[in-house]
């Protein structure tokens, strides 16, 4: 039989290590961030001299090793000089963790993923439930009708619904009918405050990976950015991606993405801290004629890769302070495809690089810009170009409390054909209500100002007939006796008057009163949110009468402060809590809105919530 010889150095090393280990070390055990108790470690050699036997040797001080399985000098093996270590305890496994600096010299540990520990088999066939249950109903389950449960199911995070399977034999039918139908997974901390587990988020993503075609992934609903690892190898069917939050520096994510980029057709990657030169790689060369639409505002990524991207009709810069003149004005004459372009908040686009970007982008449909390059010199330039542009629909120009860029909004051709107008975070003047009266063709209109509306705006905006949608959230001197003006309008279908002052569950009566005179119409959506109109309004009679042609909405206007006036950590708290306050009421307006739900079900879920 072979016998195995230690080498010196191992055995000097061996002594050390068992000197060193603490006598009754198991006071405790590492997990893996999912929770699952680490048996099971990875091994990386780094020294090519050393033996398997010699790994054993020394691994076999901490405990009991049940299972070892490395690959040593193998050229055509994919684990070259790497492996997997399973110890018979867990708290084996942490002493040799724990001591990993000792021998760093020959070989790496880390702690394996949570699927490959041992006892992650169990933990799976526990979340995954494959088979039925057969237990007695409940009276209010055996009532309820399958579409009304489908419904609230699409109000609950993905995992919420797979453990419902495990609840009775209906819900397993139905959760498992939910997940063939999913086409659009969002795992963002929207709907809550849990975190999802890595482990959670594969299986859901074995689930419905196949189906979604519309996906996206926040950094906040998760403890680290490993998810994105399961991306390109269970979403091959996505054609609209957007990772919000991460560090995309890694090569390796890159490199896999490219199987996913040849079928996109959107791409987000706004507010991302830092993306790879690898991301420009991907388009090199490529044939991704599919993608149209890319965003990366807010992130750190390089200019460069325009020049690859030649193909896009819909581009967001905004933001981004490595991008410049020299990146753009070669790509808008190089891409004559591009249809919206968002340069907003780019500090080092200037005047003069701007007037030949738009002289390059005659074709534009849409244009963002603001009051970084908007100065007199910038206007003189951007003023001529903006006139000659016959196809822009959509202009948004912010901050009109400077001269320069009030000048820029009243001198725009009064036969423009523009539809989408945003004028936000800025003063209203008297060229401003000018230029405004001026678009005969004006579908929407956002104005989130801090000043007074004057009751001219309001005379303009109530002639015209194109008029669907109005945002005028954040107007602290907006008297409800204008707004109630606007709903004469009987193109109007939208109007947000969140964050304003004065507003009461009169004037929603007062409003019901003006769309009863102004029958027949179209419905009317009314974001109220952070006023003083609460839920009781819509259980009185008045509002019973005008509920088909009015939707109240809670929902809060994104945004309504500058970008350097608000307070990211107060605003964020206070919308998540609003929108989960919003979700319960809009789980009782679906229930009631089904034909065969029972009315004594909708308002016992009333006195409990």
């Amino acid at each position: 039989m072979f016998r195995f010889h230690p080498n010196y150095k191992f055995i000097q090393l061996h002594k050390k290590l068992t000197d060193a280990i603490e006598k009754g070390s198991n006071l405790y055990c590492l997990k893996t961030e999912d929770g699952m108790n680490i048996r099971k470690i990875f091994i990386k050699i780094l020294d090519p001299t050393i033996k398997i036997e010699e790994v054993r040797y020394l691994m076999a001080i901490y405990g009991e090793i049940v299972d070892m399985r490395i690959n040593i000098g193998h050229e055509r093996v994919r684990m070259k000089n790497r492996g997997y270590v399973t110890y018979k305890r867990c708290c084996d496994a942490t002493k040799a963790l724990l001591s990993r600096k000792n021998f760093q010299e020959y070989f790496h540990i880390n702690a394996a993923d949570t699927w490959l520990q041992p006892d992650y088999i169990g933990y799976t066939l526990m979340l995954n439930v494959n088979e039925k249950i057969d237990n007695n109903e409940s009276e209010i389950l055996s009532i309820l009708d399958d579409d009304c449960l489908l419904h609230v199911m699409s109000f609950l995070e993905p995992n919420d619904v797979f453990m419902l399977k495990k609840v009775c034999s209906k819900f397993h039918d139905l959760a498992d009918y939910y997940f063939r139908t999913i086409k659009t997974l969002s795992l963002t901390t929207v709907t809550g405050f849990k975190r999802m587990t890595l482990l959670e988020a594969k299986l859901i993503c074995e689930k419905v990976g196949k189906n979604v075609t519309r996906l996206t992934i926040d950094s906040e609903k998760f403890n680290n950015q490993r998810i994105l690892s399961l991306i390109p190898k269970y979403f091959l069917n996505v054609k609209h991606l957007k990772l919000v939050g991460f560090r995309l520096d890694s090569k390796e994510f890159w490199c896999q993405m490219k199987k996913i980029l040849l079928s996109l057709e959107t791409l987000d990657l706004s507010d991302n801290s830092l993306i790879h030169e690898s991301f420009m790689n991907c388009f090199k060369k490529s044939k991704i004629i599919n993608l149209k639409s890319l965003n990366v505002s807010n992130s750190n990524v390089i200019g460069d890769f325009l020049e690859n991207v030649l193909f896009l009709n819909k581009l967001d810069i905004s933001g981004c302070r490595n991008i410049n003149g020299r990146h753009l004005i070669p790509y808008t004459k190089g891409n004559k495809n591009l249809l919206s372009l968002n340069i907003g908040r780019c500090p080092n686009i200037y005047g003069r690089a701007l007037n030949e970007m738009l002289i390059n982008a005659q074709q534009l449909t849409s244009i963002t810009l603001n009051n970084y390059y908007v100065d007199e010199d910038t206007s003189r330039f951007v003023i001529p170009n903006i006139n000659s542009m016959i196809n822009l629909k959509e202009l948004s120009i912010h901050n009109l409390n400077y001269p320069p860029c009030d000048q820029l909004l009243r001198t725009i051709n009064l036969n423009n054909s523009i539809e989408i107008l945003d004028i936000s975070y800025g003063n209203l003047t008297l060229t401003t209500i000018y230029a405004i009266s001026t678009m005969k063709k004006l579908r929407k209109l956002i104005m989130n100002f801090k000043t007074a509306v004057s009751d001219d705006l309001i005379d303009y905006l109530v002639n015209m007939e194109h008029l669907e949608e109005i945002h005028i959230a954040g107007c602290s001197h907006l008297s409800a006796e204008n707004v109630l003006r606007l709903f004469n309008i009987r193109s109007l279908k939208f109007i947000d008057i969140s964050c304003c002052y004065g507003f009461t569950n009169d004037f929603i009566f007062q409003a019901a009163t003006l769309i009863i005179e102004n029958l027949p119409r179209e419905r009317l959506i009314i974001h109220v949110g952070l006023t003083e109109i609460d839920h009781i309004v819509i259980q009185h009679a008045v509002y019973e009468n005008v509920k088909k042609y009015i939707y109240l909405s809670w929902k809060t206007a994104k945004n309504t402060e500058h970008d350097y006036d608000i307070d990211d950590e107060n605003n964020k708290t206070e919308n998540q809590q609003e929108f989960m306050l919003y979700n319960l009421d809009d789980i009782i307006n679906v229930l009631s809105n089904i034909d065969d739900c029972d009315p004594k079900i909708v308002a016992e879920i009333k006195r409990n919530l």
